[in-house]
Order: structure tokens, then sequence, then C-alpha cells
């Protein structure tokens, strides 16, 4: 690593140092000798301690009306915007009714992204898909994939068997109010075709990780980084065996696809393999994805 923790220095809950590594690996790196990193969990006050010059660096302001404010209180400041953490809908396949793909198509066509992009994003939102980074699919095809559509998701339902509707239980991570904020929109929005999410709260991330790894679910939702290497995000999260397939997917032909772009050494071809895989994720509903504050 670059940078070595220096636990003399460092005060749990108030600040973590990092000094410069003298044994890194590149020669004259990294440029700087230590990095202070102070743990301010108000974002008004950390907002305040960057405006004062009490810090150099501000992250995580992920509203774009909080960002221009601050940039107009400071105006010599440098923005750096990079992609937003979606929040990651969990589907388990293998209990009803969420093993009907009819029944998963519905929810995701009651899904208006372009509301959880105005309200959560300024707007500035960009739509990917399941089991994807940004650019694996061109925009146009993955706003088709996941387009809105409120009488498709009624006659959807209506052809399962829930011509009145239906509810869905949902384990809600109360402990995250972004988490919290996102799940009441997804159920309002739900909730116009008649699918009723029910919210199942847990307090705490530890609790909520519980429940999801022991397959106790119907539907729940977390925040989710696409990985550095995208078979993370594919063989990693849908393959049967996979650890972390938390909607319990159970595809044969899933399954051949990811392992198949495993094995594919040219690199054209891989791209390929990966994109019939994101795209039969998608079809399939195999989770959802929606921007988060």
């Amino acid at each position: 690593n670059a940078f070595q923790v220096d636990m003399a220095a460092s005060q749990k809950g108030s600040r973590w140092v990092f000094k410069k590594n003298p044994d890194y690996r590149e020669a004259g790196r990294p440029y700087l000798d230590e990095v202070r990193w102070f743990v301010i969990s108000d974002q008004s006050a950390a907002n305040a301690a960057f405006q004062t010059k009490q810090v150099d660096l501000l992250f995580d302001v992920n509203e774009p009306r909080v960002a221009e404010a601050i940039l107009r209180a400071n105006p010599n400041a440098v923005q750096t915007k990079y992609q937003r953490t979606p929040i990651n809908m969990y589907m388990n396949t293998q209990r009803a009714p969420l093993d009907d793909v009819r029944v998963r198509k519905a929810i995701s066509a009651s899904m208006n992204r372009d509301t959880f992009s105005e309200l959560f994003g300024g707007g500035e939102w960009d739509v990917g898909g399941v089991g994807a980074a940004m650019g694996v699919l061109p925009q146009e095809e993955v706003k088709r994939l996941q387009r809105f559509d409120q009488a498709e998701a009624k006659r959807l339902l209506a052809e399962a068997g829930y011509p009145r509707g239906l509810d869905i239980e949902y384990v809600l991570n109360t402990g995250d109010d972004r988490n919290v904020a996102i799940f009441e929109l997804a159920q309002a929005q739900a909730k116009e075709v008649g699918i009723n999410l029910v919210a199942k709260a847990v307090p705490s991330t530890t609790e909520w990780s519980a429940v999801v790894r022991g397959g106790n679910f119907l539907m729940t939702g977390s925040s989710k980084l696409p990985q550095v290497d995208i078979d993370s995000d594919l063989f990693g999260v849908f393959h049967s065996k996979a650890a972390m397939n938390y909607s319990r997917v159970n595809d044969a032909k899933l399954d051949r696809l990811v392992e198949a772009q495993r094995r594919e050494v040219n690199s054209d071809k891989r791209w390929g393999i990966i994109r019939e895989a994101v795209r039969y994720i998608n079809e399939n509903v195999y989770g959802l994805t929606l921007p988060r504050l």
C-alpha cells in the first residue's frame, strides 16, 4: 500500500493518520508524506470545515444543489464528479411470487427512474444496467430494458394471477436514512400499479447482512459500487454457486454465459459474451438498480 496507518497519531472516531510507505513499490511515490483523515459525521459540519479551510478535501457531496452552494462559497475550489453509488435491489427468485419473472418485470416497470434521478441526483444520474458498470451497454438499450410502463406492469401482474395486486415484504435497513428515502419513493411508485412493498425494518447493516445472507427475505436493497473487474459483478453475484448470489438466481443459461466470459481470452469476444449476459440479467429482472442520494 502507498500509505500506512499511524495508530499512535490516530484516534478512533476522531481522526485517522496515514503516513507515506517508505517501501512502496514505485520509487518517489506517493507524493504526499501524510494524510490526516478527520471523522466528521455531520455533513453540514464537514461543509463548514471545508469552507473555513480546516480540511482540504470534501468527499461524497451527492446532492448537486449542495455542491453548487459549496462552490459559490468557495470560488477557488475544484469539483470532481464521479459515478454515484446506486441502490441494488435484490429479489429472492426462489420464493413466490418473485420466482415468477412476470412479477419481477412488473416491479421494474413500476419504477420511474427519471423521477429518482431528479429527486436524488439532480437529474444527472446516468442509467446503468444490473450487473454492469457504466458503458457496458448503450444508454438507449438500458433505458429500454428498464422502461417505465405502468400499464404493462398491471398487465403482467394480471397475467401472473394478481389482478388486484399483491403484497411483497421488503427488508429495510433503517440505520441508513438514504436507503429509507429510496425505499419510500419505490414504495409509492409500486403502489400505483397494485404492488404493496411492506417494510420489515432492521436497525443496522449487521442485522440486515445476516438476513440477506441467510436468504430470509423477499426483497431488499443496499448500495453497491461496480467492481474493478466486471467478473465480480457477473459470476460473483449471479452464478448459482456464487457466495454473493443474494437473489438466489439459479439459471443454467446464465451460468453458462458467466462461465464462458471467464474462459474467453479474446477481449472482443469476451465483451460480446459479457453484454449478452448483462442483457439476459436485465431482461429477466434478476435485480434492480436505482439512483442513490
